[in-house]
């Protein structure tokens, strides 16, 4: 398979204080050939210590050899790539406000809507069984990113993170009504069901919290807790847990430090149905050497 990209960009200064930055990226994919994918973002410096940018681009999830070739369950298979499945696209509109609120302290809003098409589902081949990847799922997601930092000291940093989004996504079944019977409402909703579910299975928020510390003799000390809104379908709960990590520069060619991961608990579940791989506590030693 070949694959072949391109990518151009360029800023252009309308005033001193207004900006705009076209660029775009021409890919040619090995299954569904030239994607075209531009982008446009404009800023405004309001004045010195506060930026007003807005963005709207194009993306897309070109098709995998698993996209068309899967084999799953069976045999015989239950499940098969299709053989026409095309990219999943989407239109990205963002706008975003940041500010450096003094000089300790700045600040960055965002909000955004996804528009997203062509996503993958799930259709009947001729004979109905295997099921194939088909491209009949679509939706949209909105939401707001918001960040902040704050300098307590020279050599202490405060930095805070808090983002929400909503899902909305929709799936149409090319089915010919009655034609499964009695069986048709049960299997046409599992379908739904698990399109919508694997498509949308996104946490509603996110919450970081983030400490960085200088301290004397090349010490430095990080820190930083989070919280993971829950998974809709398959159902995982929230959770909260901490990472941390003390470096020690102990010579321009010589740095060595410690990372500790995932604190707070033996484990707990980011993805998946049961039986889920769960994610453990775990250390990290690292020496570094420059010669």
């Amino acid at each position: 398979m070949n694959y072949a990209n391109l990518f151009a960009e360029d800023t252009i200064s309308i005033t001193d204080r207004i900006k705009l930055i076209p660029g775009i990226k021409l890919e040619e994919d090995a299954y569904v050939g030239f994607e075209p994918l531009p982008s446009l973002r404009a800023s405004w410096k309001v004045n010195d210590t506060n930026l007003l940018w807005a963005a709207v681009s194009r993306a897309v999830r070109a098709p995998t050899p698993f996209d068309r070739d899967a084999q799953g369950g069976g045999p015989p298979p239950l499940l098969i790539g299709g053989s026409d499945f095309q990219s999943e696209k989407l239109n990205a509109y963002e706008v975003g406000y940041r500010s450096q609120l003094s000089p300790k302290a700045s600040l960055s809003v965002s909000t955004f809507y996804n528009d997203y098409t062509s996503l993958r589902s799930i259709d009947f081949t001729p004979t109905f069984f295997p099921v194939a990847f088909a491209n009949f799922a679509r939706g949209n997601s909105y939401g707001v990113e918001t960040w902040g930092t704050y300098r307590v000291a020279d050599w202490w940093r405060l930095s805070a993170g808090f983002n929400v989004q909503h899902e909305n996504f929709t799936f149409a079944v090319p089915l010919t009504p009655g034609i499964l019977g009695p069986f048709e409402a049960p299997f046409v909703s599992t379908l739904v069901n698990q399109t919508i579910g694997y498509t949308g299975d996104d946490p509603n928020h996110q919450v970081s919290l983030r400490s960085s510390m200088d301290l004397p003799h090349g010490v430095t000390l990080d820190g930083e807790l989070r919280e993971v809104g829950s998974l809709p379908n398959p159902p995982v709960p929230s959770y909260i847990e901490f990472n941390t990590r003390i470096g020690w520069t102990v010579s321009p060619s010589l740095r060595l430090s410690l990372s500790g991961f995932n604190l707070l608990h033996d484990h707990h579940v980011e993805f998946g149905a049961a039986p889920a791989v769960e994610v453990g506590r775990s250390f990290l030693a690292n020496v570094h050497v420059t010669f």
